[in-house]
């Protein structure tokens, strides 16, 4: 364990400043940066041994030489991934830890090599012995020297085997070689100390120059050092600046996302109750968006939205947060505003701004938005509540005729008596047969195969006609409505895919997707079993998918219950891969068997967007080093199916392939693509 006290510049507080660190990981960067050289004159050295020893090689050499071969080529596989994640100073201790570990078995190893060099009593043996040990010593001051614990965790294991050894031979000779080593340990850690001490004090003198400059306003010292740095950033430096953008960002049109809308508005209460001020909160949905992607497609609905969050921008002040929440819902947060008047005319000026037409390429559009206001202290204290009375607000906006702006009142109950009563329809609607399946086809991008179809639920509502699952799956999730549909996905799912394979398609599989709450049930796992039981299916042909959230969520009842369907056979996927919060730990400890990258980073890969397309070239890279396999959704054009063949995505499925299907018509489709490819196979 690594621990730095406060008063020693060689060591970490428990809970470090901000500076300190930034020292720790940059003294953590020099670990790594010496890494691999120091790996690969490892295996070299350890190669020379071989070959100078090979005739007279007994077992235990020969293991401990290839010991430390293996621990060598880990170094080098631990340097990769350490640079491939480029962690940031929070995560220092972490892989500092890491590399302690593996010093100090390499150190082990060495110090067992030449303790097992001695019994041969021969004086060739013991010189290469004290040379093979020394040298790694003094080898090792240059990169292991960044942390004093970590050097001695090396030095320690590597001299003192051998330095025992000699004293235990008892004989003169050996105890005055026994006495060497002792004091070649004490000035070889002296040495180490000093290395230490000049590699802290550097990184120290670069903050401490930094701070004084600002401190005595040296303005255009610290601008031309801000200069000099910039130069100097690197690509991976750039590389994790653009993750930790995205983990706040929306992708698509660069806003902040809705953590850091709840982060910012958060602040803004904070000052406001400070100061007794007034905040207004907009909260934005664009009127019928869905009809721009349904008739013109998704990719053209996304350049709408990324044209509505230009003109949105323009409409606020520079202290103002504009934000996309999802879908086509935006929210604006207007701090130390002076009265309700103030939030009434941003909305007049959005309401001007997004009445003018939208042309992109050839057609022209238009996006009127419908509003609601909320403020402070009037219609709520906390970030939940202002955002729900405005979302209220802005249905009662859209209920009065849209392209118009709302202020919340407390008499506005519309919404809720439609979600009230939605809620009851819901409940009725799997015994009266009002819900049905539709099923999407997804296909192998090597062979052009159907592999799979993913079930896709809808409500035939009596009276609003055929609604999609995003009108009623909230309130399914928020009513606990959603495990007794979830049920009846899941067996109707299943039922029909044993009447596929029945007829012609042996090997498809099915996705059901899958919601935490139904993941939280203790029987679960025997509903599934039981299901497939009941069919006659075979697990393997299942496939669950869960959203990133549901692995953050109670995780080790969902371990538990992933690891129990895995070991039974059935498939797991995580979907909408690329918007949540899954990290390199979750896909390593999860039985994840493949993962289905989200849409919103299918439609940045193209020759045109290289960093964009980077991302997801990382994603399915990512993937296929953990053995998961890929599935991208959303394809809607035949660039971005080239561009995730060329990437080597295993699957994909989309508009451009086809459109979800109720069940004889995807039954048609699966006879038509027998006969037909829908694009060429890739060979």
């Amino acid at each position: 364990m690594i621990n730095l006290p406060k008063n020693d510049p060689a060591g970490l507080e428990a809970r470090p400043s901000v500076d300190t660190q930034r020292i720790f990981a940059e003294r953590v960067q020099v670990l790594y940066r010496l890494s691999i050289p120091t790996a690969l004159l490892t295996i070299g050295v350890v190669l020379g041994l071989y070959a100078v020893l090979w005739r007279s090689l007994d077992t235990t050499i020969l293991y401990l030489l290839l010991v430390i071969a293996l621990i060598a080529a880990g170094r080098v596989l631990l340097t990769k991934n350490y640079y491939r994640a480029a962690p940031p100073p929070s995560r220092a201790v972490y892989w500092a830890r890491l590399f302690a570990v593996g010093s100090t078995l390499a150190g082990l190893a060495w110090g067992l090599l030449g303790l097992a060099l001695l019994p041969e009593h021969k004086p060739v043996y013991e010189v290469i012995a004290i040379l093979v040990v020394v040298g790694v010593a003094s080898a090792a001051v240059a990169p292991l020297s960044a942390f004093r614990s970590i050097y001695l965790g090396f030095l320690l294991p590597c001299l003192l085997p051998l330095t025992v050894g000699f004293f235990l031979e008892g004989d003169a000779e050996h105890l005055s070689l026994g006495i060497l080593m002792l004091v070649y340990m004490g000035a070889i850690t002296s040495s180490s100390f000093l290395v230490n001490r000049g590699i802290v004090e550097n990184i120290k003198i670069k903050y401490e120059n930094t701070n004084l400059a600002q401190e005595l306003s040296l303005k255009h010292q610290v601008e031309a050092a801000n200069r000099e740095l910039k130069t100097e950033i690197s690509e991976r430096q750039r590389a994790e600046e653009r993750i930790w953008h995205l983990a706040y960002h929306d992708t698509l049109t660069g806003l902040p996302n809705r953590m850091l809308l709840q982060d910012r508005l958060s602040r803004a209460l904070t000052y406001a109750q400070r100061r007794q001020g007034m905040i207004g909160i907009l909260f934005i949905d664009l009127d019928r968006f869905k009809t721009v992607n349904d008739s013109l497609g998704h990719g053209m609905g996304d350049r709408l939205l990324q044209a509505v969050a230009e003109r949105l921008l323009t409409t606020v002040r520079s202290g103002d947060t504009v934000a996309r929440r999802g879908g086509d819902e935006f929210v604006l947060v207007l701090p130390e505003i002076n009265d309700p008047g103030g939030a009434v005319q941003v909305a007049d000026h959005i309401l001007e701004s997004l009445s003018s037409p939208f042309k992109l390429d050839k057609q022209v559009l238009y996006a009127t938005p419908s509003i609601g206001i909320s403020i402070y202290p009037e219609d709520g204290e906390d970030v939940d509540t202002l955002l729900k009375h405005a979302d209220i607000a802005m249905y009662a906006a859209k209920e009065a005729g849209r392209a118009r702006y709302q202020r919340f009142m407390p008499v506005m109950n519309e919404r809720a008596q439609e979600l009230l009563s939605l809620e009851s329809r819901l409940r009725r609607a799997i015994e009266r047969s009002e819900l049905l399946l539709h099923y999407q086809p997804e296909v192998h991008l090597l062979s052009g195969n159907i592999v799979a179809v993913e079930a896709l639920v809808r409500w035939q509502h009596p009276d609003l006609g055929l609604l999609m699952p995003d009108r009623f799956i909230p309130i399914a999730v928020e009513s606990g409505l959603i495990v007794p549909l979830g049920e009846w996905v899941l067996k109707k799912a299943c039922a029909q895919l044993k009447e596929w394979h029945k007829t012609g398609q042996p090997k498809l599989r099915v996705a059901v997707n899958v919601s935490a709450n139904q993941v939280k049930q203790g029987n679960f796992v025997e509903l599934v079993i039981r299901v497939l039981q009941d069919v006659g299916l075979e697990p393997k042909y299942l496939e669950l998918e869960i959203t990133e959230g549901v692995l953050m969520d109670d995780t080790s009842h969902t371990l538990n219950t992933l690891q129990e369907l895995h070991n039974f056979g059935v498939r797991i996927a995580i979907d909408d891969f690329g918007t949540g919060y899954s990290t390199l730990v979750y896909l390593k400890r999860f039985p994840i068997d493949r993962i289905k990258i989200d849409r919103s980073l299918v439609t940045s890969i193209s020759p045109d967007r290289r960093d964009e397309s980077a991302i997801a070239s990382a994603v399915i890279a990512m993937a296929h080093s953990l053995k998961l396999e890929v599935i991208a959704e959303g394809v809607e054009t035949q660039d971005e199916l080239d561009c995730l063949i060329s990437l080597l995505c295993d699957e994909a499925q989309g508009y451009y392939i086809c459109r979800p299907l109720q069940t004889e018509r995807c039954t048609e489709f699966f006879k038509e693509h027998a006969e037909r490819q829908l694009y060429p196979a890739q060979g």
